[in-house]
């Protein structure tokens, strides 16, 4: 033998005198014969290498391109593509995993995330060489659910009748959110502007107040405002009662029908009804029913049978006295009397 000799691209040949290290990437083709002493030449002989040390590269796009909500959240589904180039051996193979790597899954096309929450989304690709990409990872914030706020008053129940407070009403607030978090509470009292909640508030106007609330979390999802109605009252109505006649004189003490003649008001919840006491010093059982009323005023008249009669020796006279309690809505009362009176010497007066 009196040389070997080989090419590494097929043009300048070099003489071989050992091992040749290969290193760059990609295929390179090795041509390679000898020379015997007459000069004869070996046909020419070639292998190709083919090397890849460089694992692929993945990118990944959402869409959303950028979250649609606030603070990086998302408030939609969002769907992921994946896509890869390895420029030596080619890609073989890419994969996610939305579990912490604990599961692989090959990817094929397009997915999306769809669970409220907070998901890590891992991938890489292998390729054709057998090199594993670095697994990179990106990060999913969806929150589509807006916050819960529920209400609650002290006195929990109304403590009138009728869904009526006879006495000043503590509000309070408290939200959830599972997702982002409840960034936070807002309220509006009979129509007017929104305020911040902070704390607890007290609703002390008499009348009824209409109160909005809803909260907003992290993401930026509001909640559908619910309303609360705390009907407050706590003045008892006003009421006044005339009868007459006033003083009986009949022949042979026959009943005489009086008048009774009414007023009562209440501004807040309004009038409910008015009832009736008549007594008087014989223990003598009267009645008059009961009337219902409504509004915030009302005039009324009802009528009662008295006997004009007395005992003999009562000296200062038969004295019958009415009560009339008229009660509001709210369940106050407040109470009028008017006395009608048998004389003692009818001759005389």
């Amino acid at each position: 033998m009196a040389a070997t000799e080989y090419s590494l691209d097929g043009t300048n040949w070099m003489p071989y005198t050992g091992s040749i290290l290969i290193s760059d990437e990609g295929a390179t083709t090795v041509k390679y014969g000898s020379t015997d002493r007459a000069g004869n030449h070996e046909t020419v002989n070639s292998v190709t290498v083919q090397i890849d040390k460089t694992a692929p590269t993945t990118s990944v796009s959402i869409d959303p391109s950028v979250p649609n909500g606030a603070n990086g959240w998302y408030k939609t589904d969002v769907t992921i593509s994946l896509s890869s180039a390895d420029s030596r051996s080619g890609v073989a193979a890419t994969e996610y995993s939305i579990d912490g790597g604990a599961n692989w899954l090959p990817y094929a096309s397009s997915f999306s995330i769809s669970n409220e929450g907070i998901t890590t989304v891992q991938y890489r690709s292998t390729d054709n060489a057998g090199n594993v990409e670095t697994a990179k990872n990106i990060t999913v914030q969806i929150d589509k659910t807006a916050p819960t706020t529920s209400a609650s008053l002290d006195p929990t129940a109304p403590n009138g009748l009728n869904g009526w407070y006879t006495r000043d009403v503590a509000v309070n607030f408290s939200a959830t959110d599972n997702s982002s978090g409840v960034a936070g509470v807002e309220y509006s009292i009979n129509g007017a502007g929104w305020l911040s909640y902070t704390n607890g508030f007290s609703i002390t106007n008499e009348g009824v107040t209409n109160i909005r609330y809803r909260s907003t979390d992290v993401a930026g999802n509001v909640e559908t405002a619910k309303t609360i109605t705390v009907r407050i009252d706590k003045s008892a109505p006003t009421v006044s009662l005339s009868a007459n006649p006033s003083r009986l004189r009949s022949p042979n003490g026959k009943p005489v029908t009086v008048q009774l003649r009414g007023t009562g008001a209440d501004a807040v919840s309004g009038l409910a009804s008015v009832s009736y006491t008549v007594t008087d010093e014989y223990g003598t059982s009267l009645s008059i029913p009961t009337r219902t009323l409504s509004g915030n005023s009302a005039n009324w008249t009802d009528s009662i049978e008295l006997e004009a009669s007395r005992n003999g020796d009562d000296a200062d006279g038969r004295v019958y006295h009415i009560v009339a309690t008229i009660t509001d809505v709210a369940g106050y009362t407040s109470t009028a009397s008017a006395d009608v009176v048998v004389p003692h010497d009818q001759r005389n007066h």
